[in-house]
């Protein structure tokens, strides 16, 4: 049971950007731990993965205008 529960954690602390330097040592040590005990093929495969729903578009980078065009149309999009 605390496995399973140290490798949640650890998938909840690579889904979303690390902040605090608590949270980066915690997954440092989760993450050695995964792979000193070799359970690399478990972490992957556990159910907090599958519960996940990923959606990845493939689509072009906006474009982005440059600034003086985004200056001009930001102060004549009124008229």
């Amino acid at each position: 049971m605390v496995k399973v529960k140290k490798m949640q954690r650890l998938a909840d602390l690579e889904s979303h950007p690390i902040y605090s330097p608590k949270d980066l040592f915690e997954w440092y040590e989760l993450r050695k731990w995964i792979m000193e005990e070799n359970l690399i093929d478990e972490y992957r495969e556990q159910e907090y993965f599958k519960t996940r729903n990923e959606i990845t578009k493939v689509q072009p980078a906006p474009i982005r205008p440059s600034i003086l065009k985004r200056i001009f149309l930001r102060l004549f999009s009124k008229i």
